[in-house]
């Protein structure tokens, strides 16, 4: 499915781009660094993380979270995981100064991900229990719930694997 979306996501940067739109270009980027980042295109995926960051907007809370965190997440991925903390956390900080408190569990999971996957699990486990607690302010029953407990468990058994 990814793959299949690639096409989808590099029309909409270049649609923005055309139109100019400094607000939502920045978000498609971060989501296409996202998608390549998942099919482990990580040259790609740096490219468009670092873009996104490059053209957003400094008082656009939300994007400038979300696209540190897609930077963060890439260099993780890249075996730099000592800038990927720093950027991972920095990501949360500014993501704390907003009212997106339904969103936070976006934010506190990789970070929980990151720990985990070290097999640093107290640290890992107190970021996935906070993105819990964000996910049911959602629903208590909330569907995010098992998105957390699927991926907490993928990095635990990526540490231990």
């Amino acid at each position: 499915r990814t793959a299949a979306a690639i096409p989808l996501a590099e029309r909409a940067v270049a649609l923005w781009e055309e139109v100019g739109h400094r607000g939502f270009l920045p978000e498609a980027e971060r989501r296409l660094a996202e998608a390549l980042l998942d099919l482990a295109d990580y040259a790609g995926a740096e490219r468009h993380a670092l873009r996104a960051v490059e053209t957003r907007l400094a008082d656009d809370w939300y994007t400038v979270a979300s696209t540190t965190m897609a930077l963060g997440r890439v260099r993780d991925a890249q075996g730099r995981g000592d800038e990927a903390e720093v950027l991972l956390k920095e990501a949360i900080t500014v993501i704390e100064r907003g009212d997106y408190r339904t969103q936070y569990w976006l934010f506190y999971l990789p970070m929980g991900e990151f720990y985990l996957r070290r097999g640093r699990v107290a640290e890992g486990e107190r970021w996935v229990e906070k993105a819990r607690e964000t996910a049911r302010l959602i629903s208590p029953r909330s569907p995010v719930l098992k998105v957390i407990e699927d991926r907490a468990k993928r990095a635990q058994a990526a540490a231990t694997g």
